[in-house]
């Protein structure tokens, strides 16, 4: 089979949604990756990777200048490389030069423009068809039924005021459910009125076997949310500054909101719905 490297250096949620390509390109070639190590093993444990390079360890950057000889002998061992880098055309042209029989980049994001949804973008750049439904198979260490609350995200701009994950909270408490909050740096210092069990997981292989087993997931516009929606987890997604039609996570029980069609009420029924 060809070998094909991947260069992307996108963040957790952009790294799944390139997941639909990357699995479709691996039927037909061995796939090997250069970007964020921890990212891309979600994709390496589901079958889809064959290895994951750091780019310090390749020397990558010397691409931007002269390519160093370790570079050289790391790119030419690939049938075909794809970069995806916001102006890449250089790169490949050095690909070329090296002797790498063929080569393309893309964006590393859609375009600004783009109205349709980001795996769609993803899927077109390796000339495929865009999914219905997609399921990162990463199986649960346990089913503890708890249901995920994230209040965060990678930006101020996308989150819901944390007075609504706090009321939240309390009335799944109140309707004796397990809750468990995901915390990272920055709500690592919130008081809560309960004392709520919190999730800190720094491993992404982990964190994605334990939110795998949780009953239903409920966070801002995130990478943690998009992991979870692939997980197949029931996923109540919550938008602010982003366009869910583009940027909903993958997955077959996600549920959007954003602040015109918001309802506190309605999330609960979706919450309680099947249990």
């Amino acid at each position: 089979m060809m070998k094909k490297l991947i260069v992307f250096f996108g963040a957790i949620g952009d790294t799944i949604l390139l997941a639909p390509a990357i699995q479709k390109l691996s039927k037909n070639g061995v796939i090997h990756v250069v970007g964020y190590p921890e990212r891309m093993a979600l994709l390496k444990q589901a079958g889809w990777i064959e290895e994951i390079y750091d780019a310090d360890t390749i020397d990558f950057t010397s691409i931007f200048s002269t390519p160093s000889n370790k570079l050289c002998d790391f790119l030419i061992q690939f049938d075909t490389v794809y970069f995806f880098f916001q102006d890449g055309e250089s790169l490949v042209q050095k690909a070329k030069s090296i002797g790498v029989p063929s080569s393309y980049h893309f964006s590393g994001k859609p375009p600004n423009n783009w109205k349709k949804h980001a795996s769609t973008y993803y899927l077109q750049c390796f000339g495929f068809p865009s999914i219905k439904d997609f399921v990162l198979p990463i199986s649960p260490k346990k089913i503890h039924n708890e249901v995920i609350i994230h209040p965060g995200s990678g930006s101020k701009e996308k989150n819901y005021p944390i007075d609504f994950f706090i009321e939240i909270t309390e009335q799944l408490l109140n309707k004796h459910f397990k809750v468990r909050w995901c915390l990272g740096p920055a709500e690592k210092k919130l008081t809560l009125s309960r004392k709520i069990p919190t999730l800190q997981i720094e491993r992404l292989t982990q964190l994605a076997e334990y939110i795998a087993g949780a009953s239903a997931y409920i966070g801002n516009d995130s990478g943690i949310s998009h992991l979870a929606g692939a997980l197949g987890v029931k996923t109540i997604a919550l938008f602010c500054s982003t366009d869910p039609k583009v940027w909903s996570p993958l997955g077959p029980r996600v549920f959007t909101f954003t602040q015109g069609n918001f309802c506190l009420e309605e999330i609960l029924r979706i919450i309680c719905e099947g249990v």
